[in-house]
Parts: C-alpha cells; structure tokens; sequence
C-alpha cells in the first residue's frame, strides 16, 4: 500500500513537471556520448553545468578498445544519476583530438575535470573506472591539454 502510494506521488510529480516543461530533478546519463571535433568544445570543454568527463579516447580497429566498450557502458550506468558523463572519441576520425589529450596507445580514459585532464591506469573493470571518476583521480598530477593551434597547426597535423 505505501509502495504505490509512492508510485503514485512521483508519477504526479513526474506529470507536473512534464507539463510545467522544467527539468526531472535527476537527469538520467546513462548513455555513452560520441565526442567528435565538432562536438567536444560545446559538451566538454564549455562546460556551463560543471559536468565531468570520462572520456574513452578509442580506435575502432583496437581489440583493446572493443573489449573495454562495454565496461565503459556499465560505468555509465552506473553513475546515471551523477554530474559525470561519460563519453568517447574514435581517435581514428578525430586526430586532432588525439593530438590534442597526447593519445598514444588505446584505449586511453581519462577524466576531464575543469578544464584539466587525467589518465586512468587502473583495472578496467566498470567499478574501478566508477571510482576514478567520482573522485580517485584527484590523487594524481593534472595533465596538461594542448591549446588549438588555429589554421597552421591543422596544416601540421
């Protein structure tokens, strides 16, 4: 009985605020975003909401890569109800930024947190990621990302 009584409230709530067209209070993450070059400044490095990043930076070709892939969707899953997305660059498409986070090897994951990044070099299992993420990267030295290099630059690389 208190069970759907419940039920009951948080779909009310649920109906009041679809139609009142504001935001659910927790907004479900739950998906693995595709970054690309075109995309990246908006979602990641803007940032307005102060969300953090758990980027997979990827080849498609990389027996590695397609083995951590579904670790890195159940991370995401995890965290659904976080303010930490999770995200990931097929590095193949998107050199520049490759070149950019200095990716060397794949898979590579790395936490973007205000506007600096670090490197995960733990067990790749879902819980552990889940962990550097929500905070164990902090006991780690933040790396530098390399500034876009405009027109000359992209001619170089």
């Amino acid at each position: 009985m208190m069970r759907s009584s419940l039920l009951v409230i948080a779909a009310v709530i649920a109906v009041v605020q679809l139609l009142s067209g504001s935001e659910s209070l927790f907004t479900a993450q739950a998906e693995v975003v595709d970054l690309t070059q075109e995309n990246f400044y908006d979602l990641v490095t803007v940032n307005e909401a102060g969300v953090d990043w758990l980027i997979m930076f990827y080849a498609p070709w990389c027996e590695y890569s397609q083995k951590l892939a579904p670790n890195l969707d159940d991370a995401a899953r995890m965290m659904e109800f976080e303010n930490i997305r999770v995200g990931k660059v097929n590095v193949a498409a998107n050199k520049k930024l490759g070149t950019k986070f200095d990716i060397t090897g794949f898979p590579t994951v790395k936490m973007y947190h205000l506007g600096a990044t670090y490197t995960f070099k733990g067990r790749r299992s879902p819980e552990e990621m889940v962990e550097f993420a929500r905070g164990g990267y902090q006991i780690h030295t933040p790396e530098s990302v390399r500034a876009d290099m405009g027109l000359i630059g992209d001619v170089l690389h």
